[in-house]
């Protein structure tokens, strides 16, 4: 538990220095939020044991660091879309051919 919180303290730090850096920019980008809300969203949960497994998403944090990781993660959901257009069209296929069948 002191290392979570020991870990909790340099995210808020970092947190409160890239806040100074960027300014209201800080706010409108996507990841940067995030970071934002996994932060505080950890201190508030700090008290309530049922809800520590949120404290995982902090290591989805890595995304924000990691360029090359971003940039799969973006294709990812800009895939997203077509998967699962091309996921109906297989399950409507498949559905006729149950039907026929």
């Amino acid at each position: 538990s002191k290392v979570d919180k020991a870990f909790l303290v340099v995210f808020t730090v970092e947190m409160g220095m890239q806040l100074i850096y960027h300014g209201y920019r800080f706010f409108l980008d996507g990841w940067l939020f995030f970071d934002f809300a996994i932060v505080i969203l950890s201190w508030s949960l700090d008290s309530l044991s049922v809800l520590r497994a949120f404290r995982v998403m902090r290591t989805i944090r890595l995304v924000t660091r990691l360029k090359s990781l971003k940039n799969l993660l973006n294709a990812i959901f800009d895939v997203g879309p077509s998967v699962t257009a091309t996921m109906a069209l297989l399950l409507l296929i498949m559905y006729i051919y149950a039907v026929l069948c």
